[in-house]
């Protein structure tokens, strides 16, 4: 199943364009369509709110924000999902452990929680408690206090031969943030820590319904092919499995394949994440019982086996391969969650669309029943990242359709973000999705 490691090859298929009666492909049965809409009972349909300067400039002051918030209740949007950390792990939000970030210099998370609070709309915070610094500014919770030395994320890169230097994710100003690492006990107390102060901040708010986690995982591997997931963790490796390491060339090999601890590596990496998402629920859910707890990640479940991140139900047994360790599956934490929200981000709407590929919208929505099945106490929201679909011929069927399979295959729905909403112009294919799902 994982025949390459660093980069996964995408075959474009060129079908042929023919005026045949008999080569026109027949109307899928799940395309919307129509006038005759069934109402059912609504379900959760979210906007996100990200902390992204252009969110920052449109809502930009109590007035704005009451504005963009109303346009979201008008085309049906219910729920808001809202950034409460930026990359620094300085947060928007009032985290008493955390120093509030001067990426704003008005209380915009505050306006957004009190316009949701009177105009009954929903509120997931969102945290990201892994990240923790601004590698381009080099500000953040992690150059801030000494204490994170040894404990933050950190990538093999390699040099000739089987060389290779270790670069911590503080000193590499091409990472996404610096970012603690899970599997130091330290870095999950804090995770858990924080998360618990964010639920305890906002309960007695009448729109807050809980929390959401992102980047709970090790930072992808870089255009280079360097895997994060070494320095702390080599030592803690070691100590958890009894295994004693030659190099780190045990984990991925010199010539960039498997090294001859890889699957213990791959199943130590993600029991980490794993053990930091049940201590966060176990923390948050004894100080606020009622505080929901949701998770964002790809819907592509093969490409989170590489950052640790096993989302599927812990029932889930991966088929055999060379890289399965016996107990994988106990990593799987769908049962932690309340809510996980399906990252369907596929620039193809329909599978007739790309059919030799996994990234369609309508294949992650319909397909990751394989790995929570209907019935788990987990529910699943399918959510869009709508950058994708940015060209004007386009834009209105491809949003409009996606918004709708979503909402006719999962528990809900969540389009990623209000920012990509209003620059590309896409509140009407939204309203016309939710609208011909009837929820």
């Amino acid at each position: 199943m994982f025949k390459k490691i660093f980069f996964i090859c995408l075959t474009a298929l060129v079908v042929s364009c023919s005026s045949k009666e008999e080569d026109i492909l027949p109307e899928i049965p799940d395309r919307p369509g129509g006038d005759s809409i069934e109402v059912k009972d609504s379900k959760p349909k979210a906007m996100w709110i990200a902390a992204y300067d252009t969110n920052y400039k449109n809502l930009k002051n109590d007035a704005a924000v009451k504005t963009y918030l109303q346009k979201c209740k008008s085309i049906g949007i219910n729920l808001i999902y809202m950034d409460a950390v930026v990359s620094s792990g300085y947060a928007l939000a009032n985290i008493p452990s955390l120093k509030k970030s001067n990426d704003v210099d008005w209380d915009f998370f505050e306006s957004v929680v009190t316009n949701c609070d009177s105009m009954g709309l929903d509120l997931i915070a969102n945290i990201t408690p892994l990240c923790a610094g601004n590698t381009k500014k080099r500000i953040g919770v992690v150059y801030d206090d000494s204490k994170w030395d040894g404990k933050t994320q950190c990538k093999k890169t390699m040099l000739e031969g089987s060389n290779y230097v270790i670069v911590d994710s503080r000193d590499d100003s091409t990472a996404d943030a610096a970012m603690l690492d899970p599997s130091v006990p330290e870095v999950r107390e804090y995770a858990a820590k924080i998360c618990r102060e964010l639920a305890v901040a906002y309960k007695d708010h009448k729109c807050f319904k809980g929390i959401s986690l992102d980047y709970v995982r090790y930072s992808n591997a870089d255009g280079a092919g360097a895997w994060f997931g070494y320095g702390p963790v080599e030592t803690n490796f070691e100590k958890e499995t009894g295994k004693v390491l030659d190099s780190a060339n045990d984990f991925i090999s010199a010539t960039g394949g498997y090294g001859k601890y890889y699957s213990e590596w791959i199943y130590f990496r993600t029991n980490s994440v794993t053990k930091t998402i049940r201590l966060i629920k176990e923390q948050v859910k004894s100080a606020v019982p009622e505080c929901e707890l949701h998770l964002w990640a790809s819907a592509q479940w093969t490409s989170r086996y590489s950052v640790g991140q096993n989302w599927a139900s812990n029932k889930f047994i991966p088929s055999p391969s060379a890289n399965y360790v016996e107990g994988y599956e106990n990593t799987g934490f769908a049962e932690d969650l309340d809510v996980f929200i399906l990252g369907a981000y596929a620039t193809d709407v329909y599978i007739v669309d790309n059919p030799s590929s996994d990234w369609t919208v309508e294949n992650f929505v319909k397909s990751y029943t394989k790995y929570i099945p209907k019935g788990n106490p987990c529910k699943v929201y399918g959510s869009l990242g709508v950058y994708s679909y940015n060209d004007p011929t386009t834009k209105f069927k491809k949003t409009r359709d996606a918004t709708y399979l979503c909402l006719m295959n999962t528990d809900g729905y969540m389009a990623f973000e209000i920012g990509h909403v209003t620059n590309i112009g896409l509140w009407d294919a939204i309203e016309e999705g939710i609208r011909l799902s009837g929820y």
